[in-house]
């Protein structure tokens, strides 16, 4: 029997600048990051910085995997700061 917690199912989009990733509602399943320094990134539920935010700014490390699933409503947007090129999951 397939594990059903395992979605299979994401879109992905690489960036290493800030980006509108969706312009309507959906599922964010996690952040990648490839490679950063001195990056952080913030993540909000909508197209610009006046959206709910969903996660605040937080410091990444490269190599490593963000799990963040959780719905979106209006949008995803994220910011970056410093080098980072990483890679969203979304729906």
């Amino acid at each position: 029997m397939a594990n059903k917690s395992v979605q299979e199912h994401y879109k992905y989009l690489h960036f290493s600048a800030t980006v509108v990733v969706k312009q309507s509602q959906g599922m964010l399943g996690g952040v990648l990051v490839s490679s950063a320094t001195g990056a952080s990134i913030a993540v909000y539920d909508g197209i610009d910085t006046a959206g709910v935010l969903i996660l605040d700014t937080m410091s990444v490390t490269a190599g490593q995997p963000y799990p963040l699933p959780c719905k979106f409503y209006s949008g995803l947007y994220i910011v970056v700061s410093g080098t980072i090129s990483a890679t969203v999951f979304y729906e």
